[in-house]
């Protein structure tokens, strides 16, 4: 507020002198940034006039940029490391880390960043067509090595015609659920049958979709089961789960199924949705609306605890049949839905980057 004097303390001494010393070190990398070159020189200068401290008092910001930087790569290291050779291809289970979508003249490309899940070595692969892998999801890749480039001091191997069987199956029952030697063919290289498409919709997803409207072949879903396939899995897009197909199909044996792996999905299905169902029998619709009930039961029941107080526990003197009547527990608070609490810095270099210093 006006008229109030900030205090500078020996801690905020010892900072700005850490920031400059950074600033003057010959480690210091301005990344070919003409916003930290000008940090760079002012701090090698010695002294800053006036009209240029508030400039220069924003390298605290780009000093904890870095730090944010240097702790990311401790927690989650990056291996320094070339994988293969220019043309030669190349087989990784890798994990989706980042997405960037590019506009070109051509329209948008992806960026893809992966991770190489046995040596921790970054990848790089610009995909044209549909982008058919979401971050977070590991699939087993195989890929031309194109070249390789150093970034932030890292290796990164840039792949090109970039194949998944993860994605390839997914394709297939896409565009025919038919269960013949090609599915069979497909289904056993696929390495991680749960990787998502960019709807978050698993081929288990899509095969139970279109069993609902006798578009695939039942044992299309058993094979996918049998591979270990997770029926729990919900898709983001359309926001409706495997056990909701299962239930349109009306397949009593998938319906128990799901109802004992994942009985928490009965919730959206009442009374009027289930009468809806025309394949769906009185003894299945019976059955859903049992399971629901009682999921709904159990969490409306309020959290009890047998737990004696502390003193009464450890008092051999306490006499429990002089013990006032007990009160309901107070209803405890869940912090399952709570969001990760995380710090992001917004990076605002760029807005500085075409001010030069005269």
């Amino acid at each position: 507020m006006a008229g109030e004097f900030i205090v500078v303390n020996d801690g905020d001494r010892q900072t700005a002198k850490t920031i400059n010393d950074w600033l003057c070190s010959d480690d210091f990398d301005d990344k070919g940034n003409l916003y930290r070159s000008n940090l760079q020189a002012m701090a090698l200068r010695g002294a800053i006039p006036f009209k240029q401290t508030g400039f220069f008092a924003s390298a605290a910001a780009a000093w904890r940029r870095d730090q944010v930087g240097i702790r990311q790569k401790q927690a989650d290291p990056s291996v320094s490391l070339k994988l293969g050779v220019p043309g030669e291809k190349i087989s990784m289970d890798a994990t989706v880390e980042k997405i960037i979508p590019l506009d070109n003249m051509y329209g948008i490309s992806y960026l893809t960043i992966l991770k190489d899940n046995e040596t921790n070595a970054k990848a790089t692969w610009f995909n044209s067509g549909v982008q058919r892998m979401p971050e977070g999801d590991t699939y087993h890749i195989t890929g031309t090595v194109k070249k390789h480039e150093e970034r932030d001091g890292v290796w990164q191997t840039m792949l090109s015609r970039v194949t998944s069987p993860e994605c390839n199956l997914k394709k297939l029952l896409t565009e025919k659920g038919t269960f013949n030697k090609a599915f069979e063919k497909k289904l056993a290289a696929v390495k991680h049958i749960n990787s998502r498409d960019r709807a978050g919709e698993t081929a288990l997803y899509e095969a139970s979709r279109g069993l609902a409207y006798e578009q695939t072949d039942r044992r299309v879903v058993m094979a996918l089961l049998e591979a270990g396939a997770d029926p729990s899995i919900q898709s983001l897009d359309r926001q409706d789960t495997i056990l909701d197909h299962w239930i349109l199909s009306g397949d009593s044996e998938l319906i128990h199924l799901g109802l004992e792996q994942c009985p928490a999905l009965t919730k959206p299905w009442d009374v009027e949705s289930l009468a809806d169902c025309d394949k769906l029998s009185e003894d299945n619709r019976n059955a859903v609306s049992v399971i629901r009930q009682q999921v709904l039961e159990a969490e409306a029941r309020p959290a009890v605890t047998n737990a004696a107080p502390l003193e009464q526990a450890t008092d051999p003197s306490h006499n429990t049949d002089a013990m006032e009547p007990p009160t309901a527990p107070a209803k405890s608070l869940s912090t399952k839905d709570q969001p990760e609490l995380f710090e992001a810095m917004e990076d605002d270099e760029s807005d500085l980057s075409t001010i030069r210093i005269g």
